[in-house]
């Protein structure tokens, strides 16, 4: 289903809509931006990890993979399937002096 596997997946639901979240945990010394602020290689790997994620899980059939890997009942499938996806980078220290 996924080249890289994500560190956790939450799946949450309600009458209408199956929703599992995609978590992406990164080490916490990683910086996002350099002192020029340009984004930096990590971070940009990371976001590329998700888009991966997203392109991945909306290929019609992933969606069945996905139920199938996740031994979800057959009455999930009739579920409006709306994936979210989570990145967790970074400290706030990184972002706390900023203006």
């Amino acid at each position: 289903m996924f080249k890289r596997i994500p560190d956790f997946t939450w799946i949450t639901r309600d009458s209408l809509t199956l929703a599992p979240v995609f978590i992406e945990i990164e080490a916490p010394v990683k910086k996002c931006f350099t002192k020029k602020n340009a984004i930096r290689v990590q971070f940009s790997q990371a976001i590329s990890q998700i888009k991966d994620w997203k392109i991945n899980i909306n290929k019609t059939n992933d969606h069945e993979d996905f139920y199938s890997y996740f031994n979800l009942p057959e009455g999930e499938i009739k579920r409006s399937f709306e994936p979210q996806y989570c990145l967790v980078f970074g400290r706030r220290d990184e972002y706390e002096n900023d203006v």
